[in-house]
């Protein structure tokens, strides 16, 4: 004869032979346990369902009946549930850390929305005083331009003179050579139609000039003393002015060089100033760059401040959900599995004793 705990073994087995998905409705009493088995994603579908099948049939046996296989199959349900909590565990910890992470970033992102105010401000404010420097700059050199047209007009006006007065010099002194030095050697008179030109700018006395014509008429045997006298301060003025003229085109070319170093170094101050505004626009450009990194970042600072509060929130309800499914775990289905697996069988009634015959 079978021993009884066989027999109930064996007929609480029969379960096995059919999948979960093909029976009725669910016990309550094992409901959690079942809905964490199917949710074992780390378990192959085999596995799964087999852990299902087994999971009424053995816990629904009281301990001390349970045949061999039950035993195992309650095992092994365990160990599942055993995993699902330390998951279930280490979810709540995880969320823990990351509200904790998140609550102590409030001060770094206080002191991050500060500091890119900051930032910002100073970058504006670079920005203003490159701005500014390249304006300056653009007009010093504009002055350094007007500087260099006038030291090349001023180089120019002296050019011109001196060539004026180069001329001139040239002219009487071929006058003074031609017309009086020649002509007095040979006991002429000066040729004075040919000097007339000069003679207003001899700085002659007024009756020396007004003589000069009589007087250039009349060979040297012909001429009286006024004549020799008025000839020979004819000779000293038209020397004289040569004189000038030299000493004139002298100091001119002197001038000259002057002009020319000037138009040298105002061309050289120009280029300077035109490298430092290509520099200061440069400036401004990097300048104007970095205002718009530091107004992102300051965006970015105040966008990361403004979700603060609400990613506190979040992460809040999504500790209180994980500490929830964790609770509900362990207060449902832990327990119930708990319950089940350590329940044993009712103890036996005893029948009364059959009355005496005849009682």
């Amino acid at each position: 004869m079978a021993p009884k705990g066989n027999k109930r073994a064996s007929t609480a087995a029969s379960p096995l032979r059919g999948s979960p998905k093909k029976r009725g409705r669910v016990n309550p009493m094992f409901a959690g346990i079942i809905a964490t088995l199917q949710g074992a994603d780390d378990l192959s579908e085999q596995c799964r369902d087999m852990l299902v099948a087994m999971a009424s049939p053995s816990l629904s046996t009281p301990k001390s009946d349970r045949h061999n296989i039950q035993n195992i199959g309650v095992t092994l349900i365990e160990e599942v549930l055993q995993d699902h909590k330390k998951n279930l565990i280490q979810a709540v910890e995880v969320a823990k850390k990351e509200l904790a992470d998140l609550e102590g970033s409030k001060n770094t992102l206080m002191q991050s929305l500060e500091d890119a105010k900051a930032a910002k401000e100073a970058k504006k404010e670079a920005h203003l005083s490159a701005q500014s420097s390249r304006e300056e700059a653009k007009v010093a050199v504009k002055a350094a331009n007007a500087a260099l047209a006038e030291d090349k007009k001023a180089e120019k006006k002296a050019d011109a003179k001196h060539a004026a007065l180069e001329k001139e010099r040239v002219a009487v002194d071929a006058a003074y050579l031609g017309h009086f030095v020649a002509p007095m050697s040979a006991n002429e008179g000066p040729h004075y139609s040919n000097l007339k030109p000069f003679i207003a700018s001899l700085g002659l006395e007024d009756s020396l000039a007004n003589a000069l014509p009589s007087s250039c008429t009349k060979g040297k045997e012909q001429r009286g003393s006024f004549d020799d006298l008025v000839l020979a301060e004819l000779g000293k003025a038209l020397a004289g002015k040569i004189a000038a003229l030299e000493k004139s085109i002298a100091e001119e070319a002197s001038r000259i060089g002057e002009h020319k170093a000037a138009v040298v170094a105002a061309e050289a101050v120009l280029e300077t100033k035109i490298l430092a505004e290509k520099g200061l626009a440069s400036d401004l450009e990097d300048a104007a760059h970095a205002q718009k990194e530091a107004e992102s970042l300051l965006r970015k600072a105040s966008e990361d401040w403004a979700t603060f509060e609400p990613r506190v929130q979040e992460a809040t309800e999504n500790l209180t959900l994980h500490e929830a499914n964790r609770d509900g775990f362990e207060e449902g289905a832990l327990k119930d599995f708990m319950n089940l697996r350590d329940k044993e069988a009712p103890a036996p009634v005893e029948e009364e004793e059959a009355a005496p015959a005849g009682a």
